[in-house]
């Protein structure tokens, strides 16, 4: 599934994992709670190329990054599944949204230690990554289309991105 990118960092993201990398966006100010998110401008795709496992056709990667206090939304710093991201294909006035999944059988959280309760981590502040193939996540359809894309957890949104999805040229 040879999907390109118009900014080649994005070929070393790892979709689908929690991991931060150079295309994560950066959060910098103290104060900052919320999510923010990273895509190229324009993603190319093979038509009728497939991944074998996903079954996606392209690899649409967008990169996450979040900070949130811990007790957000009573979800005790388990944020990434709770997050929906929305693609809107700006052409057809289509929207999609979904929830990213993490992988199935994912380590559980370390045990607290013993004495301790969600409340007493209730003011902590935790930063986090998040990395989902749209193409997955929201079951895109295969065909050329621009989209806006952004994350929503709860109160929070995220910035907006544009993303260009078109038909690469097949080698001749």
């Amino acid at each position: 599934m040879p999907t390109t990118f118009s900014d080649p960092a994005f070929d070393e993201v790892m979709e689908g994992t929690l991991l931060s990398s150079a295309c994560s966006p950066a959060i910098e100010e103290d104060g900052f709670r919320g999510l923010r998110i990273a895509a190229p401008e324009v993603v190319t795709y093979l038509p009728g190329d497939f991944n074998p496992i996903t079954g996606a056709f392209a690899r649409i990667v967008v990169c996450g990054t979040y900070r949130l206090e811990f007790s957000t939304l009573g979800l005790d710093g388990d944020f990434v599944e709770s997050i929906v991201l929305v693609a809107v294909d700006e052409g057809r006035r289509e929207t999609f949204n979904g929830r990213m999944v993490t992988v199935p059988k994912r380590l559980p959280p370390p045990p607290r230690p013993d004495g301790l309760t969600p409340a007493d981590f209730a003011g902590d502040v935790i930063t986090g990554y998040f990395n989902p193939n749209l193409a997955v996540v929201l079951d895109l359809p295969e065909q050329p289309a621009d989209y806006v894309v952004y994350a929503v957890l709860g109160p929070y949104e995220s910035n907006r991105v544009s993303i260009s999805v078109r038909e690469a040229e097949r080698a001749q």
